[in-house]
């Protein structure tokens, strides 16, 4: 029996962020895809019609256990990174 997980994500992201979240959200698709267990990945935008969510990214592991690998490596990973300077 397959053991499937899926880890599904919503986000609000105003107009402007856009491109910003786009960014960020490929960058961190590309680290998981990179771990033990990554099957596959999306991300999807809502441009019309109602919700609260206008963006939702999907992440399909082989096991409950790659999806806690998968995160633990993607939050070592931020730790290591500097933060970001505030915009001018």
């Amino acid at each position: 029996m397959s053991e499937t997980v899926y880890r599904v994500d919503k986000f609000v992201v105003p107009g402007p962020a856009r491109e910003e979240f786009l960014e960020r959200a490929r960058r961190t698709h590309a680290l998981l895809k990179a771990q033990p267990g990554f099957l596959q990945d999306l991300i999807l935008e809502q441009s019309s019609g109602p919700g609260e969510f206008n963006f939702v990214t999907i992440v399909e592991w082989a096991s409950h256990e790659a999806v806690e690998g998968g995160y633990r490596k993607l939050q070592a990973a931020r730790s290591m990174t500097p933060p970001r300077a505030p915009p001018d």
